[in-house]
């Protein structure tokens, strides 16, 4: 922008994209890690003026660093028992899993933001506890666990070999670093494309079943089956 625009340049712009919603459920049981507050503050308050069944929990290393530190404490002070704070070197270290999920209601929905360890291991207690589902946002795109290795072919006719353990966007941008991406998770659209030929495992949550038969492809998470090849208006 800083390059592009100008003083009198006329922008278009779209409302903010969500792919955290919260559904307002009966019972519900809010987790925050550090900075995952961010997304989770708000539900809390959405919660608090429906009359939910509804309880917070924020961890993190030191209740000094954790974020929105006063404004917890006066929705606390609204509320009474239903915010409750982890800090690691008051409770020797980190929150067990299924201890956090223990303190949701029974049936209630989860929404967790926070870091990748935090988020996985909630997904493997899961199933033990007496909540029902878990909704929850990643700072940062999944690690690849189920990967094949694949080729990507560009308008020059450069091929481009994709790893099992890298995604088609890291491959992308170390030959064209100019390559638009943003969520790396799936969900914005930043880093569309289109597919010229080749057969696409689509992983994302954006494109609709339209936008796929026409041959359009986020590149950041969608890949092709092992050996494969995806031609690309590149």
């Amino acid at each position: 922008m800083h390059r592009e625009l100008a003083v009198g340049t006329r922008v278009s712009v779209a409302g903010p994209r969500n792919a955290f919603p919260f559904a307002g459920e009966p019972r519900v049981l809010l987790i925050a890690g550090g900075i995952g507050i961010t997304p989770v503050l708000p539900m809390a308050y959405e919660a608090a003026w429906r009359g939910l069944d509804w309880r917070l929990v924020h961890a993190g290393r030191t209740r000094a660093s954790l974020p929105f530190a006063a404004e917890l404490d006066r929705l606390a002070r609204q509320h009474p028992g239903r915010i409750e704070i982890l800090a690691d070197d008051e409770h020797g270290g980190c929150p067990d899993a299924a201890a956090l999920l223990a303190r949701a209601p029974e049936d209630a929905a989860v929404y967790a933001c926070g870091p990748a360890p935090m988020l996985d291991a909630l997904q493997g207690a899961l199933p033990q506890s007496p909540a029902a589902a878990l909704h929850f946002e990643r700072f940062t795109a999944a690690p690849i666990v189920d990967g094949k290795p694949f080729t990507l072919r560009l308008r020059d006719g450069r091929e481009l070999p994709v790893p099992a353990d890298q995604s088609a966007l890291e491959v992308l941008r170390a030959a064209e670093p100019a390559t638009a991406y943003s969520c790396q998770q799936g969900f914005c659209g930043v880093c569309k494309v289109r597919v010229r030929s080749g057969a696409v495992d689509h992983r994302d949550r954006k494109l609709t079943d339209a936008q796929r038969a026409a041959g359009e492809m986020l590149v950041c998470v969608s890949r092709a089956d092992e050996g494969g090849c995806l031609e690309l208006d590149v």
